[in-house]
């Protein structure tokens, strides 16, 4: 059965509040959304700057009625998740981080139940060329994720002062760069927020600190380093406050909406955010402007092998199930011969009768198929399909007419489509 792959997407380059109402949407929404065209196969991929939907329909019916939707089927799709799963997509071009999400999101729809075989292939294409990608190339070298990009503005600013950190937030984001800043013994590192379930579990994780608190003067006071990352729709530090700070600070935003305002004036604070970062991401993307370019060769390359594969499982799944109908009319029509046989029937006549009905009956639903096809499809796509269509069958026909012909790949021909299907 033809099968339309689609992915209906959302990212950094939207605007904040058509963003943060997509993100605000949980799994549920779009799997109840999904769910009311018949739409079994779907993927869903979130990440703390992209929401992506995938999913596998048949009739090309699905309508998101959400703002700021953009839509790609078809090869598009394919070619916008190889390209996410490499990381050509992502805010820093290379980044690590994604390849692990998308197989994650890959993974965990798979314990909902929610893959099948055609996007299930997909995917796994996806994964095994994001891995490629990062192999044969230098996408991914040097600082390439946002973290990994603040903390190396961090480490060139904090200079001599004691490495007291803290992170306002328990979510995604702040577990990402904890992750990343665990990895210096040196940091004395503290967790803050209001959710103090998600603290502790973070905290627990990360082996840190949590305190159940958003008293922004209190953890300026106690720390060099102060992390927001929270989806705080307002303002944590505001200028006025920022400006009364007396001591060396370093205050990071890696929060989008921004959580502390920028245009503030005090020489004794350092402020790096995704602005900041942005311009950085800018020039390592420049940089890799020849990866960038190797990378999407590997990716259409890939994408057309991946597409060939699919055609080929599709055309296997029909020649099964012509071998199914023939096999089933020919017990049916020996059955019958026998009956015929045994009433004193002439066999000679019989077995003539026999051929007759397993020709018809057999060609009969391909002839009609073919006909059908020559009245719906265009005439230059179709005339060229009949031209090669006819090469090869000539050539299929005097194979089997060749007594010394192997005839092992026509009798085994059910058995092939499984095993197509396996292939990674």
């Amino acid at each position: 059965m033809k099968f339309i792959f689609k992915v209906a997407c959302w990212d950094f380059h939207d605007d904040d509040k058509i963003l943060q109402n997509i993100m605000a949407k949980d799994d549920k929404y779009w799997i109840n959304l999904l769910n009311g065209y018949g739409v079994k196969q779907k993927i869903i991929l979130k990440t703390c700057n992209r929401v992506e939907i995938y999913f596998v329909e048949v009739h090309d019916e699905v309508i998101f009625e959400d703002p700021g939707a953009k839509i790609f089927k078809g090869e598009d799709a394919m070619v916008h998740l190889f390209s996410v799963a490499a990381g050509l997509e992502s805010m820093s071009v290379g980044e690590q981080e994604i390849l692990r999400q998308v197989k994650e999101a890959y993974e965990d729809s798979i314990k909902k139940g929610m893959i099948g075989k055609e996007i299930s292939i997909i995917f796994r294409k996806a994964i095994s060329v994001g891995k490629e990608i990062r192999q044969k190339t230098a996408i991914s070298h040097g600082k390439v994720s946002i973290p990994a990009i603040m903390i190396d503005e961090i480490d060139k600013s904090i200079g001599d002062l004691q490495r007291k950190i803290g992170i306002v937030g328990t979510g995604k984001m702040a577990a990402t760069i904890g992750r990343y800043l665990i990895k210096n013994k040196n940091n004395d590192i503290t967790i803050y927020g209001r959710n103090e379930e998600a603290g502790n579990e973070l905290a627990s994780m990360l082996n840190l600190k949590f305190e159940k608190t958003l008293n922004m003067k209190y953890i300026i006071d106690s720390n060099t380093v102060i992390i927001t990352a929270t989806t705080s729709k307002t303002a944590l530090m505001e200028r006025e406050n920022i400006e009364l700070i007396n001591d060396r600070k370093i205050l990071v935003d890696i929060s989008n909406p921004k959580n502390i305002e920028p245009n503030f004036k005090n020489d004794n604070v350092v402020l790096i955010n995704l602005d900041k970062a942005s311009s950085i991401m800018e020039k390592n993307r420049t940089k890799k402007e020849t990866d960038i370019l190797v990378s999407k060769q590997i990716i259409v390359r890939e994408i057309k092998e991946l597409q060939e594969r699919i055609l080929e499982t599709e055309a296997e799944e029909i020649i099964s199930t012509t071998y199914e109908m023939a096999k089933s009319i020919l017990i049916q029509e020996i059955q019958r011969y026998l009956h015929e046989v045994s009433k004193g029937g002439d066999e000679e006549e019989l077995l003539n009768l026999m051929g007759n009905s397993l020709i018809n009956k057999i060609l009969a639903p391909q002839t009609f198929a073919l006909k059908d096809l020559i009245r719906d499809s265009k005439i230059d796509t179709l005339r060229e399909f009949l031209v090669n269509f006819e090469e090869h069958l000539k050539k299929n026909i005097e194979a089997l007419g060749n007594s010394s012909v192997d005839l092992s790949d026509f009798q085994n021909q059910q058995s092939q489509t499984p095993r197509l299907s396996q292939k990674s």
